[in-house]
């Protein structure tokens, strides 16, 4: 016991910030590779989609194109506001 070497407050204090940055930062890579592979999955989704409604004799109207593409366009958005620290 009289041999144990207390580290200083300062470098506790460093230390447990430190460690709260990385598991902040662990946790925002998660959800960003999260939503990064749903949007794959909405794209790939919504390029199938496309290519069958073409491919069936239905014609691609504006409001069909709106809607596939529209989650895929507001991914990088949702991605901003998610990610902003204001």
């Amino acid at each position: 016991m009289h041999a144990a070497q207390v580290p200083p407050s300062g470098a506790v204090w460093y230390r447990a910030q430190l460690r709260v940055r990385q598991d902040a930062a662990r946790a925002v890579r998660r959800i960003i590779n999260v939503v990064q592979v749903a949007a794959v999955v909405i794209a790939l989704i919504a390029v199938f989609l496309i290519v069958r409604a073409g491919s069936a004799g239905h014609p691609l109207t504006l409001p069909l194109i709106l809607a596939l593409a529209t989650p895929v366009l507001f991914t990088p958005v949702a991605l901003y506001f998610a990610l902003t620290e204001d």
